[in-house]
């Protein structure tokens, strides 16, 4: 395993580092779509300056941002004119569709809806070539809202409900929130509250993480449950949203909050706490939307507390003829009874002037027709002429029967759209949990890899480092094995040197016993030749030992191998010069060191000095011995 981990590291540090390459970034093979992200002017211009392909988007965007912030700056205009010239030398549409989609709705007046249309088409049809979500989204808000405002509700209708599921599945936040503003103005004004409802419930979540407080939106909110009679749910918003909330009466928004609580305490049966709210409106003559949910307020609660409200209808008469056919929708039942107290509240020529303007077609028509015939009932039944008032009422109950047909519809479309918001919801949360659940099996395969990665870095680690002790170990054991050489070495040589001590030794002893016998035996006669025996006996005593002596001078240096230490340079000495540092510092005089290595004096001198010059060596031999360079060597005294 160590010789294959060995042979093929380069490979697994490659493969390990693929790994992790691969681990921390995510190459799907998709094109990721374009960020709705703006800028400021100056950053805006930088991208400007990039390559085709690099600056539409986040100008494009930049654009769209400062039109819809309604920023009315030079720098906006500048930044226009320099993106579309750059577009158009390009021949860049997918700049260019950027450009004419944002002029053209600030235009749509002077160019005609035809050429908007054509404008925001060609966006369109832009933004699913480069997969542009924000683009696409935009496109599609522009062809809704003008639709809408033009009155072409199925048109209107299909683009918001295309940009909606567009906007929910791609998780744009910005245009979720106004998508859903947009769906629950249209909910509301088909009167699927319900849909209507989620639609701007949806709005507010999304608002949180947008924008400040909207009181428009949570006022739709508390108006629609009001009108679907979830008064329990509409007490709890209202605590949540608007009891610590400082109401400012002189505002449009602090008028509606009024109204709507108002409405909420009357459901309730707290009649005092509605008189508190009603006394807290304005005048709002200039809001003729709040004025007829004013008027009819007011009607209920003097209904509730004495019950003649004559004199109030009647001087909102003139107001109420004004806002046919929703006021006579909404006060069909204080009008009925007016008009049966008092024949002469409103002509018979007045009901049918009123009956030639249409209603909008659908619910409002229906109603508007039922409270006409029934109203148009009552002045021939004041006027004496009762079979046409049967007639009429037929009529009205006719238009009543298909308002409650008509009204059955839109409660089963209601309750569909409602389904189908449900099942839309619950496919994104789906899509929300496998995205995190793909997150979350990716963080942990990351982790998984990267512990791999450390593993097996670790295991390379320690197969490095036992290889590396392994090595050391070797050299230290063969270190060993050369020192248990030397050793040997040196103890068959010191065996020797014994030995031929011993050998010298015994061959000193026996021929000073033979000297003491030439010595004993010498006489007159044989002085002469007794003499030269003994000569040549001594002789041979000093070959033997002269033949020792630098072996032992020898054994001495080996013995003291501290030297070295402390006289690195002692290895640039000859072997004789060894011989005679080593004898000096020992102790030894110059006549000893030139008995014991068969040297001259002279010759001894001047080696010892040649010694001091390499050495550097000041002091005296026994100054040397005193400072203890070597304090295993002997005294000298």
């Amino acid at each position: 395993m160590k010789r294959f981990i060995h042979k093929y590291r380069f490979l697994i540090i490659v493969f390990l580092c693929a790994i992790l390459f691969i681990t921390i970034f995510d190459f799907d093979g998709k094109k990721i779509a374009k960020t709705d992200k703006h800028y400021s002017y100056d950053s805006a211009l930088i991208f400007l300056n990039l390559g085709k392909g690099e600056y539409e988007v986040p100008v494009g965007n930049t654009l769209i941002y400062k039109d819809i912030a309604k920023d009315t700056s030079g720098e906006f205009e500048k930044l226009s004119d320099l993106y579309f010239k750059k577009a158009k030398s390009e021949n860049n549409e997918y700049a260019l569709s950027y450009y004419h989609m944002i002029w053209s709705r600030n235009l749509i007046e002077k160019i005609g809806f035809d050429s908007f249309k054509r404008a925001q088409l060609f966006a369109l049809n832009q933004s699913q070539l480069q997969r542009d979500t924000n683009l696409m989204l935009s496109a599609i808000s522009n062809l809704s809202s003008v639709y809408l405002m033009n009155s072409e509700h199925d048109s209107g209708l299909l683009y918001t409900k295309l940009g909606y599921d567009i906007a929910v599945t791609s998780n744009n936040n910005r245009f979720i929130f106004f998508y859903s503003i947009n769906m629950g103005y249209v909910m509301n004004g088909d009167q699927l509250y319900g849909a209507a409802q989620m639609y701007f419930e949806q709005a507010l979540t999304v608002s949180k993480k947008l924008y400040p407080r909207n009181n428009i939106l949570l006022n739709n909110l508390l108006s629609i449950m009001i009108t679907e009679e979830n008064y329990q749910q509409a007490e709890e918003f209202w605590k949540e949203h608007f009891t610590n909330y400082n109401i400012d009466p002189t505002t449009y928004e602090g008028q509606l909050i009024i109204i709507n609580r108002a409405f909420l305490s009357q459901n309730q049966n707290r009649w005092k706490d509605a008189r508190v709210w009603i006394n807290k409106l304005k005048d709002l003559k200039s809001y003729d939307e709040l004025r007829l949910n004013e008027i009819r307020l007011k009607l209920r609660q003097i209904d509730h507390e004495n019950g003649n409200f004559s004199v109030y209808l009647k001087e909102n008469k003139s107001f109420i003829f004004e806002s046919y056919p929703y006021s006579f929708v909404d006060l069909e039942d204080y009008l009925t009874k007016e008009l049966t107290k008092n024949p002469t509240f409103f002509s018979l020529s007045d009901i049918v002037r009123l009956e030639q303007e249409k209603a909008p077609p659908g619910v409002t028509e229906k109603m508007t027709m039922a409270a006409v015939k029934r109203l148009k009932a009552l002045c021939y039944e004041n006027a004496g002429d009762f079979k046409s008032s049967n007639m009429l009422n037929k009529e009205a109950m006719k238009y009543r029967w298909e308002f409650d047909g008509l009204e059955s519809k839109l409660r089963h479309t209601d309750l569909s759209e409602k389904l189908r918001l449900s099942k839309l919801f619950e496919k994104i949360e789906k899509q929300k949990m496998n995205i995190a659940e793909r997150e979350q099996e990716k963080r942990i395969y990351q982790a998984f890899t990267v512990l791999l990665i450390l593993i097996s870095l670790l295991i390379l680690y320690t197969i490095f480092k036992q290889r590396k002790t392994t090595n050391l170990r070797e050299q230290l054991l063969l270190q060993e094995l050369e020192n248990e050489k030397i050793l040997a070495e040196n103890l068959v040589r010191e065996n020797d040197l014994n030995n031929r001590i011993v050998t010298l030794s015994k061959l000193i002893i026996s021929k000073v016993d033979v000297i003491n016998k030439l010595l004993s035996g010498i006489n007159e006669s044989n002085f002469q030749s007794g003499m030269k025996e003994v000569r040549t006996e001594f002789l041979n005593i000093q070959n033997a030992v002269s033949d020792a002596q630098p072996q032992l001078a020898d054994k001495l240096l080996e013995d003291y191998s501290e030297i070295q230490q402390d006289f690195p340079d002692v290895v640039t000495l000859s072997i004789t010069e060894k011989r005679i540092f080593v004898l000096s510092i020992n102790g030894y005089q110059t006549k000893e060191i030139a008995g014991l290595l068969g040297l001259t004096s002279q010759y001894v001198n001047n080696a010892r000095t040649s010694v001091r010059k390499k050495l550097n060596i000041e002091e005296n031999w026994k100054e040397v011995l005193l400072n203890k360079k070597n304090p295993n060597l002997r005294s000298t005294e």
